[in-house]
């Protein structure tokens, strides 16, 4: 095993200051091309960290893995068969140029999950698009606007 790899393990545990309960490890990209190694390298560090956490503690944990698919497309490359038009377009309103799935960010996120899959690594995918269009995140917003109003008002009140 790597060093810094328990080391990682280790400081998570002592964090955890006793408590039992299920934890979860994230790892995110954005699906502006395919997967490369960087983005793979990723998923696999995290789930190394986790898998040591797990022998380590005997915790359940899970991890999930993020596509920020809303951000918008702000390059084009050479081999990218992208039309111009789409710059600054969320990745998930790209349509996909395979015309194999529903958006160029989908064509990516597949390719992505096909990859973790070839590794065996256990993980939830989850897409900002399926957040944000099923309401996932509309109780975040709540609590950040009632939180930055609620200190606007007690600064306009001193």
């Amino acid at each position: 095993m790597y060093p810094w790899i328990e080391q990682e393990a280790l400081s998570l545990i002592n964090r955890m200051h006793g408590q039992k309960r299920t934890v979860v490890f994230e790892t995110g990209y954005g699906p502006s091309g395919p997967p490369h190694i960087g983005t793979v390298s990723e998923a696999i560090r995290t789930n190394a960290v986790r898998k040591t956490f797990e022998q380590k503690t005997g915790l359940k944990t899970k991890m999930i893995c993020f596509s920020d698919d809303m951000d918008g497309l702000r390059k084009i490359s050479k081999s990218c068969l992208i039309d111009k038009k789409y710059l600054g377009t969320p990745l998930s309103a790209i349509p996909d140029p395979s015309n194999k799935h529903s958006s160029y960010a989908e064509a990516m996120n597949y390719q992505l999950c096909k990859l973790l899959d070839e590794f065996n690594i256990q993980y939830e995918f989850v897409s900002a698009t399926s957040c944000y269009t099923s309401g996932m995140f509309n109780k975040y917003y709540v609590w950040y606007y009632y939180t930055m109003i609620k200190s606007c008002l007690f600064c306009c009140l001193l």
